[in-house]
């Protein structure tokens, strides 16, 4: 990727005076971010690191000018990914672990929820979506892989849900609660799961 190209695309390095690399300002946020750093912290392992002389609110101002340059930076990294499950013996099997997790800020009123979709058989994220809290845990935040098993927990066990997988190609595995689908046969009979469950369970 041309970080410089981007970096210019999305005006997130218009000053140069102490930062003077789009790779200088993505090692920063990198610091900040994922580092889990205080401002004050990335300041002085910037320093350290030969980065920049920066102040916390240096630090803060520089980040804040990124706008949505890192977003491109991960969607990019992700884009060859997205349809690729991680393994799949002949075509036979590929799965894929879809959650979502919310993340707060601190002081902060708006929360955020982080769609993820994860690729065991390369033991790495495939997909991420940020959105609001105000948008719900559903299966195809995430772009479902058509050849894959998505392993959903039992929040996602909704008739929508089970629709957009195999609308999407794909397959499902999920937990449910006693009362979140109605189940049936393949005659079109009502699954009692309570009896089901008492014919199998051995005492």
């Amino acid at each position: 990727m041309d970080l410089e190209a981007t970096a210019r695309q999305f005006k997130a390095l218009q000053r140069r005076r102490k930062i003077q690399t789009a790779e200088a300002l993505l090692r920063l946020a990198l610091m900040w971010g994922p580092g889990r750093q205080s401002f004050r912290e990335s300041a002085a392992l910037a320093g350290d690191a030969g980065i920049a002389e920066l102040s916390d609110k240096a630090v803060e101002g520089r980040l804040r000018e990124m706008g949505d340059w890192p977003a491109h930076i991960l969607a990019a990294l992700l884009a060859d990914r997205l349809d690729q499950p991680g393994w799949a013996g002949d075509g036979e099997l590929a799965l894929s672990l879809v959650d979502g997790s919310v993340i707060r800020a601190p002081g902060k009123a708006q929360d955020w929820r982080l769609h993820a979709r994860y690729d065991p058989g390369r033991g790495r994220f495939a997909d991420l979506v940020l959105t609001t809290t105000r948008e719900a845990e559903a299966a195809n935040r995430t772009r479902i892989c058509p050849v894959c098993v998505l392993i959903m927990d039992r929040g996602y066990a909704r008739v929508r849900n089970f629709k957009a997988v195999l609308a999407g190609g794909g397959d499902f595995i999920t937990r449910i609660s006693w009362g979140s689908v109605k189940l049936y046969d393949a005659e079109g009979e009502r699954v009692d799961l309570t009896a089901l469950l008492a014919d199998t369970t051995e005492t």
